[in-house]
């Protein structure tokens, strides 16, 4: 090749169309919901592979909400990961009980042995002092503008409003929003890593 050329396009659908009417030759942040599309589009190649990327619901252990671990296992319960896979990525990846990817040498497959459990997440919650969410304080779901980030943490919050927690959305920036998880100024965040090599020490030290 004489070059090579980066655009940097933030919007998923502008880089599918970029690459389908030709004005961009690959799109390497491919969105999924994108994929029958492309599929179906004889201009159009698209190569799959297993990722070491991990996409992580992160709580705050400094907040007041979920200082207590009874409170944090019952959002482990009260969320069906497979549902969250539905609507992020189109049921596209693997789901993942561990903060490391499964493509990842050492990974235990859900050692804690969680499951999705809405009973069990609100007798935790009950255990903890909030029956059915009562006197729980309302939380935010800190998210960037990435395009399936939103769509995510409207099915979380309406999964943790079926155990009685209240979850508002919190849209930022990216560099904001890097500054404001670094600052613990959040309560629950998305987190997301892409491993330079599928070692554990690339996920432990998120």
């Amino acid at each position: 090749n004489e070059k090579l050329i980066f655009k940097i396009v933030p919007e998923g659908n502008t880089r599918t169309i970029m690459v389908q009417t030709g004005e961009a030759d690959v799109n390497v942040n491919f969105d999924t919901v994108a994929m029958a599309e492309c599929q179906a589009d004889p201009n159009v190649q698209v190569i799959q592979h297993e990722s070491s990327r991990i996409d992580l619901l992160i709580l705050n252990t400094a907040s007041e909400a979920f200082a207590d671990k009874r409170v944090r296992q019952a959002v482990a319960f009260a969320v069906n990961r497979d549902d969250c896979l539905s609507v992020g990525a189109e049921g596209y990846g693997a789901v993942c009980y561990s903060s490391l990817s499964p493509s990842t040498e050492g990974y235990v497959d859900n050692p804690a042995g969680y499951k999705y459990d809405v009973e069990k997440a609100k007798a935790l919650l009950a255990e903890a002092g909030f029956p059915g969410g009562e006197g729980f304080p309302v939380v935010e779901y800190l998210y960037n503008t990435a395009d399936n980030h939103k769509a995510i943490g409207e099915y979380l919050q309406s999964a943790l409003a079926g155990v009685g927690i209240t979850m508002n959305l919190e849209n930022q920036e990216w560099n904001t929003f890097l500054n404001t998880r670094k600052e613990g100024d959040y309560s629950i965040a998305r987190n997301g890593w892409l491993a330079d090599y599928n070692d554990p020490i690339c996920f432990l030290d998120m």
